[in-house]
């Protein structure tokens, strides 16, 4: 299954928790995914039985490469 780069990172996004604040306010969204640092990353991965680690390159973009690999596969 093959997915575009766009929604691949979109995907990145949320699972980083890249979206949505702390406190809403006003119109802002509420936290759908708690953010996720470099070493969370690794760890929500390894929680699924997966030996990826973040490499330190931009968040969004490295989940986006695991799931495309995921997906690949």
């Amino acid at each position: 299954m093959e997915f575009k780069k766009r929604t691949l990172e979109r995907l990145g996004d949320l699972i980083c928790g890249s979206f949505g604040a702390d406190v809403p306010r006003g119109d802002t969204e509420p936290p759908y995914f708690p953010y996720r640092s470099s070493k969370y990353l690794t760890e929500f991965f390894g929680e699924l039985d997966m030996d990826w680690e973040h490499d330190g390159s931009m968040r969004h973009r490295w989940v986006a490469g695991v799931l495309e690999q995921l997906l690949a596969e």
